[in-house]
C-alpha cells in the first residue's frame, strides 16, 4: 500500500538493485592479479533490536552492486581529491610505500607503537616472563627447544619512508626486551637489526613497499637470524646453508602488494617489484598443504621443527626446511600464538618456535596449554 502511493520508493529501489541483478554485488574487478578479498555480504537481521536499522543499512550497502568499482572510486577520491596520509588501517608514505597499522584495531594514522608510545604495562610484562621462563624450563627438561620469532613492522625497518629524519624510537617490543627475565629473553628471536643493516646492501628493500609482508630478501634474512640463535643452541644442523654467498639478488616489476589490492583496491595505483634470489643451493624440499597450515619435508635433514605462526611464517618455513627432517606450520585463527604441549608430542618436534608479528605482541600474553605433556608424561 505504501509503495503504490510512493511510486518513487519503487524506482529507488529498482535503480540501486539494478547493477547487482545485471553484473552481480561485486561487480568486474579490472585491476588484475588477485581479487580483493572482501567480507560475506551480512545476513538480514531476524528480530528487532537497538541495532535494527543499523544493520538493515549495512544489508542493503552489501547488496547494492558494483561493489569493487565502487570502492575503487572511493580510494580514488580519498587519495587524489582529499588526498589523505591514511585510510583506516593504512598508512601512505613516500611514492609507493604503503603502512599497515602498528597497533591494531586502533587506526594506522595514530601510530603508537612508531611513535614511542605504545608499551605493555609492568603486570602484563611480569606475566609474559614468568610464561616464557617456564616454558623454557619445561622444554629444557627433556632436551627440546623453544623459541619466539618476532616479524618485524614494516615501519619498524623503514621508518624513513613515512617521515623525515627516519630514527628508530623506542619501541613496545624494545621495552618488553629490556624488561624480561634473562631465559625469556633468550627465546626471543628478533630479526630487526639485520634487517635494517641489510636493507640497502643489495640495493632493493626488505619489505614490499606494497604489502604488509616482506619479500624473499628479508625472509632470507630473518631465516639467517633463526638459524643462527639456533645454532648457539645446537638445535640445528648445517647452519653453513643459511648464506647468500654466490646468490644473485633480481628485483622484477610487480602489481601491487595486498595493502594496495586488499585494502585500497589499487594495485595499479602503486606498483612494486619482486625480490627472486638466484642460485641458492637446490635442496630437495617437498610442500604439502594441509587442513591447518603446512608439511615441508626434506630427505636429507634431521630432526622435526614445529611452527606456530602467522603469514609471515609461510615465507620462512621452507627455508627452515632445508635444515630439517620436517617443519609443520600450524596456522592461525586455528592455532593461536602459544606453546601447546600435546601438539609438540604428537608431533614428535624437536624445536617449537611461535611467529608472531610485531604489532601482535599482545597475543603472547596467551598462556601456553599442556605444558604438562612437552616431554610425554
Amino acid at each position: 500500500m505504501l509503495l503504490a502511493k510512493h511510486p518513487l520508493i519503487l524506482v529507488f529501489l529498482a535503480l540501486s538493485l539494478a547493477p547487482a541483478a545485471l553484473v552481480g554485488i561485486n561487480g568486474p574487478w579490472l585491476g588484475g592479479g588477485e581479487r580483493p578479498f572482501l567480507r560475506t555480504p551480512v545476513a538480514f537481521p531476524e528480530r528487532i533490536t537497538p541495532e535494527t536499522f543499523r544493520r538493515v543499512s549495512t544489508w542493503f550497502n552489501d547488496r547494492l552492486g558494483m561493489r569493487y568499482p565502487l570502492m575503487v572510486l572511493d580510494s580514488h577520491w580519498r587519495l587524489n581529491l582529499w588526498r589523505l596520509r591514511f585510510r583506516g588501517d593504512v598508512l601512505f608514505g613516500t611514492g609507493s610505500w604503503l603502512f599497515f597499522s602498528d597497533a591494531p584495531p586502533a587506526p594506522a594514522a595514530r601510530s603508537a607503537d612508531l611513535r614511542g608510545t605504545l608499551r605493555m604495562t609492568g603486570a602484563e610484562i611480569a606475566q609474559l616472563d614468568r610464561q616464557m621462563t617456564t616454558a623454557h624450563a619445561q622444554f629444557a627438561a627433556c632436551g627440546k627447544a623453544a623459541f619466539i620469532v618476532i616479524a618485524p613492522n614494516k615501519q619498524s625497518i623503514y621508518p624513513e619512508q613515512l617521515r623525515d629524519g627516519g630514527t628508530f624510537l623506542p619501541s613496545r617490543l624494545d621495552d618488553v626486551l629490556a624488561k624480561l627475565g634473562a631465559d625469556a629473553r633468550a627465546m626471543v628471536i628478533d630479526p630487526r637489526d639485520e634487517l635494517r643493516a641489510n636493507k640497502s646492501r643489495y640495493g632493493v628493500p626488505d619489505y614490499f613497499p606494497t604489502d604488509s609482508h616482506w619479500n624473499d630478501l628479508g625472509a632470507f634474512i630473518a631465516y639467517q637470524k633463526i638459524v643462527a640463535v639456533l645454532g648457539k643452541a645446537n638445535a640445528v644442523d648445517h647452519p653453513e646453508l643459511a648464506t647468500l654467498d654466490g646468490v644473485s639478488v633480481h628485483a622484477e616489476a610487480s602489481t601491487g602488494g595486498d595493502i594496495a589490492t586488499r585494502m585500497l583496491f589499487l594495485p595499479w595505483n602503486f606498483p612494486d617489484q619482486k625480490i627472486v634470489l638466484r642460485g641458492l643451493p637446490a635442496i630437495p624440499v617437498s610442500t604439502k598443504v594441509e587442513r591447518d597450515g603446512l608439511l615441508f619435508t626434506n630427505p636429507q635433514g634431521k630432526r622435526k621443527l614445529l611452527m606456530f605462526g602467522d603469514s609471515f611464517a609461510a615465507w620462512i618455513a621452507p627455508l627452515l626446511a632445508r635444515h630439517f627432517a620436517e617443519v609443520e606450520v600450524l596456522s592461525r585463527p586455528t592455532w593461536p600464538a602459544v606453546f601447546d604441549g600435546e601438539a609438540v608430542v604428537r608431533r614428535n618436534a624437536d624445536v617449537t618456535i611461535v611467529e608472531v608479528a610485531e604489532r601482535s605482541l599482545p597475543e603472547l600474553l596467551q598462556s601456553p596449554v599442556r605444558m604438562d605433556r612437552v616431554c610425554g608424561g
